[in-house]
């Protein structure tokens, strides 16, 4: 991990129910937890990747 690195995945061990699962982390200027678990690694760094690509608003114009 860099010094510049933007969000990170934790695993966290559930032993009440044997359960492993991921959570992301937002680390920019208003830190934040991404409101979802995750089942496997994969699936949170798509969600890394998926916060990186729309963390600026994406527009599309129509043209007639």
């Amino acid at each position: 991990m860099t010094d510049t690195a933007d969000y990170k995945i934790e695993e966290i061990f559930e032993p009440e129910n044997m359960r492993v699962y991921f959570a992301v982390y937002s680390l920019g200027a208003n830190p934040y937890l991404v409101p979802r678990q995750f089942d496997t690694l994969e699936e949170a760094k798509n969600c890394v990747r998926m916060c990186r690509k729309y963390k600026n608003r994406v527009f599309h114009y129509v043209e007639d």
